[in-house]
């Protein structure tokens, strides 16, 4: 009788136990921080292209992750970092022309790397982007592509921006290109 009540009484004190150490983990999992984080706005020159694939701006960007998680969040740093996700690719131009514009571009993709994961990965895309004269044009982006490995301890970011011209061009179009990043990070 002695026994069974010791078993019983065993029993119930590991499942509190397995329980209680459960629920810390979702606990721990509730508490996190979200850093919406614009990474890059940078500026380029598109030179004057021929029709076909074209490489549109090719950059290196150099950024404290560690510091601008902490001006968010100083309890926490890039050791932390638990997912990162693209949330919008943009690319505008200053000084379009009736022939010379975005629209010249029926396809385009923005890729990225960093100094600690060096494979290029697809980041956004454009397709079908109509012949029309415009000045700015959203990427679509896959928005549950997780970039983590690009992020954790990074601090050189590259960027290639790419894309298939219809026909040749004439101008040099003055572009910038905003890459948003939603960061989240948590113990």
């Amino acid at each position: 009788m002695k026994l069974r009540k010791l078993s019983t009484v065993s029993l119930a004190l590991l499942f509190s136990f397995g329980m209680l150490n459960s629920s810390c983990d979702k606990v721990k999992d509730l508490v996190s921080v979200n850093i919406p984080l614009q990474t890059v706005e940078y500026e380029f020159e598109i030179p004057p292209l021929e029709e076909g694939e074209v490489t549109l701006g090719d950059f290196n960007i150099r950024f404290d992750m560690d510091s601008a998680i902490k001006a968010n969040a100083p309890q926490f740093s890039t050791e932390n970092i638990r997912k990162v996700r693209v949330t919008s690719v943009n690319v505008s131009t200053s000084n379009s022309t009736t022939t010379d514009h975005l629209g010249v571009f029926s396809t385009a993709t923005a890729r990225a790397n960093s100094n600690v994961n060096t494979d290029i990965t697809t980041i956004a895309s454009l397709s079908n982007n109509p012949d029309t004269k415009v000045q700015s044009v959203d990427f679509t982006v896959d928005k549950d592509k997780e970039l983590k490995s690009y992020f954790v301890k990074a601090t050189s970011f590259s960027y290639v921006i790419a894309g298939v011209a219809r026909r040749a061009t004439t101008t040099t179009l003055n572009a910038t290109v905003k890459v948003k990043f939603d960061i989240e990070v948590g113990p």
